[in-house]
């Protein structure tokens, strides 16, 4: 795959472990003391599925329903949800992300967490988007989330709606 990627592209390529395992998103919202975290929601690749790897890239959220499952509140331990919510608040603030945004984990087959990416701006259409429904799932109506990501953006600026 690498040296096929060095052909077509003909630059610098990275490329990282593929970690078996589980795989999760965070949801969070809001700045400072008022920050939110969303329970965690797991991705559920389907069993018919016949991909080597279990990559919840943007071709699966394309035709996410043939191929993913979603499951929230994620089925986790107490420690595991609190180690991934702990974490995902550490990596929102030492990455400076503010408002909103989405921290996506592996929990690997050996039961240690990766941290995969953060999506400083997440996708918000209702229906289709894994944030709206992180907060759907967390019983915040979509309009009422529009409201609060506009919110924290015009509070951080001292403005309010």
């Amino acid at each position: 795959m690498v040296s096929r990627s060095l052909k077509l592209y003909g630059g610098p390529v990275l490329a990282e472990e593929y970690i078996a395992g589980r795989e999760f998103t965070v949801g969070l919202l809001g700045n400072g003391e008022a920050l939110r975290v969303f329970p965690p929601m797991e991705i559920v690749f389907r069993k018919n599925t016949d991909r080597d790897y279990r990559i919840y890239s943007f071709g699966v959220k394309q035709d996410y329903q043939n191929f993913v499952d979603y499951e929230c509140p994620a089925r986790l331990t107490r420690a595991q949800e609190e180690e991934m919510t702990k974490t995902a608040r550490r990596v929102y603030e030492a990455l400076g992300c503010r408002d909103f945004a989405r921290v996506d984990f592996r929990l690997s087959d050996d039961g240690r967490l990766y941290f995969i990416e953060v999506n400083p701006l997440p996708g918000l259409a209702p229906g289709y988007s894994d944030y709206p429904m992180l907060a759907e799932f967390s019983r915040v109506p979509y309009k009422e989330l529009v409201y609060s990501v506009l919110n924290a953006g015009l509070s951080r600026c001292g403005w309010r709606l």
